[in-house]
């Protein structure tokens, strides 16, 4: 886990993930479109997609997406080099995706996103 920031928390951590999704649902994005819920809780971040949400089958929605792993798509904001995706990072050191049916739909660490972002291993 980076570095706690004081004042910041939990629920503050998902309306940050939560509004980096909604950005790019307004952009059409039909991945972001699909969210239900964004939670951030004991270290991880949890993001529940429901396909029918965008008119798509589950198979058709996931089948488009160029990332089959949509944790690495919701983790974006922890890969930015900023004191705003620093201070996600501080709450959390996973992301778990799944369907609104529990069918898992990837994880990834946040360090693992940090270096697929940067280049960088997270811990320098």
């Amino acid at each position: 886990m980076s570095k706690e920031v004081p004042g910041y928390t939990d629920d503050d951590a998902a309306a940050d993930v939560q509004a980096y999704l909604d950005e790019q649902a307004s952009r059409g994005v039909m991945i972001a479109q699909a969210v239900t819920t964004v939670t951030v809780q004991n270290g991880a971040l949890t993001v529940v997609f429901d396909p029918a949400k965008t008119g798509a089958d589950q198979a058709a929605l996931l089948d488009v997406q160029p990332d089959k792993n949509l944790a690495r798509f919701a983790g974006v904001p922890l890969g930015w080099a900023t004191k705003e995706a620093a201070s996600i990072r501080s709450r959390v050191q996973r992301i778990e995706t799944s369907t609104v049916d529990g069918t898992s739909t990837g994880t990834a660490s946040a360090a693992e996103i940090y270096r697929l972002a940067t280049g960088l291993d997270l811990w320098r």
